[in-house]
């Protein structure tokens, strides 16, 4: 939802389970594939930032990898769920 905020050329839909996106290749395409630059990247972590308090630290801590738009969107996303999990379980 984060990237389809930034982004026309991406479209989420969350009434679905599972949600789908468009393009349906979402996660196999980097952030600059679907229009994103480096200095988006920096709001993309923002917006995950205030959204998603409780990693905040592992954001800012990785900061120099995640704001890259060459970054494959899944990638991204399996650093948030690995930092989400280890915050739920106090890792």
């Amino acid at each position: 939802m984060a990237v389809a905020s930034l982004t026309a050329l991406v479209r989420v839909d969350a009434s679905r389970d599972p949600f789908m996106t468009n393009p349906a290749d979402l996660f196999e395409r980097t952030f600059s594939n679907v229009g994103l630059d480096d200095n988006q990247m920096e709001l993309l972590r923002e917006e995950l930032r205030l959204s998603l308090p409780c990693i905040a630290g592992d954001l800012a801590a990785h900061a120099a990898d995640l704001d890259r738009a060459g970054l494959r969107i899944g990638s991204y996303a399996a650093f948030l769920h690995a930092a989400l999990r280890a915050a739920s379980y106090g890792d």
